[in-house]
């Protein structure tokens, strides 16, 4: 069930409320406003892009996909909302951001500098911002031409070529290529690297948070799970849907109380539950910094967690 549906209960944030709404403006009543209907965006706009309706709905609707496409088309021509070039040049700016990560991070988080940017980017108060890492990381490959593994620890980003870049390229080889190519850590290490890490866990308690583009395009933390299983821990997927972070969303203001009702039903009971012991474990950095700022707990990446030798034995 779309997580936003679930949050405010309202028919217009279902998947089959915002089918309808895209059909009137395609073939009904809104035909006349198009693409510049402000009915169709309001609906579209508590859509958190999980990708959760492609794989769950009966008819496999691909909301985050019409949702991108309408915006494309509502803004054409004229200019987006500020917070739209803020979030979506994110990259350029931590990357500028990275010359002097501790200079960024005195600003992100000082006292008078975060009310302030979080004003300008429409960030809830509530929120905290990101800091940047003290060192970054940087992988460089001169020859692309030969077939090489593309492994990923961001569900979100692997999803973007396993999943968006064929069908932005349905014709090109190189796309196709590519997604061949992509491989999440766990299903690289399942597939390459049997019996990695076996034993490196005994003892440890594990609950693990399925990332909502993992479960859509790659099918969940089943190598994961699997994987930390052989490493010798106990482990538990939590029974949620979206973490309700997905990006942005839960970062505006205005979608702040939508986000934490979203987290509410299941993942923040879960970690808020879970023995001091307890590792939270989860893949995406939406989901780890939603279960910090709401769940007041540091989720670990699956890497992190193999990596380590774990100190808690049964």
């Amino acid at each position: 069930m779309c997580p936003s549906y679930r949050a405010t209960g309202d028919e217009q944030h279902s998947t089959r409320g915002r089918a309808r709404l895209l059909w009137e403006m395609l073939a009904g009543d809104l035909r006349s406003e198009g693409f510049r209907s402000e009915a169709v965006r309001e609906a579209l706009d508590l859509c958190l892009s999980c990708k959760a309706c492609k794989t769950e709905c009966p008819v496999a609707v691909d909301m985050a996909g019409y949702k991108a496409e309408f915006l494309a088309h509502h803004y054409e021509g004229r200019l987006h909302p500020l917070q739209h070039y803020i979030f979506g040049y994110a990259d350029k700016l931590a990357r500028w951001g990275s010359l002097a990560p501790w200079l960024t991070n005195a600003i992100l988080t000082g006292p008078l500098t975060s009310p302030l940017i979080k004003y300008i980017a429409g960030v809830a108060r509530e929120r905290e911002l990101p800091k940047l890492a003290a060192k970054s990381f940087v992988a460089t490959r001169t020859n692309h031409d030969d077939p090489f593994a593309l492994i990923f620890l961001e569900p979100s980003c692997a999803s973007v070529f396993k999943d968006e870049l064929p069908e932005l390229f349905p014709n090109d080889p190189r796309a196709r290529k590519m997604r061949e190519q992509v491989w999440l850590l766990a299903d690289w290490l399942s597939a390459k690297a049997p019996g990695f890490g076996a034993g490196r866990l005994n003892g440890a308690h594990i609950l693990i948070h399925g990332h909502c583009h993992h479960k859509a395009v790659f099918g969940g933390p089943k190598k994961e799970i699997a994987l930390l299983r052989e490493a010798g821990a106990t482990v538990e997927p939590i029974e949620a849907g979206c973490c309700g972070m997905a990006g942005p969303f839960g970062f505006e203001a205005d979608k702040f109380e939508v986000s934490k009702k979203i987290a509410d039903h299941g993942l923040l009971a879960a970690v808020k539950g879970a023995a001091p012991t307890t590792i939270i474990v989860a893949d995406g950095f939406s989901c780890r910094e939603q279960i910090l700022q709401l769940g007041h707990t540091r989720a670990l990446h699956f890497a992190e967690v193999l990596a380590q030798t774990c100190g808690c034995r049964g």
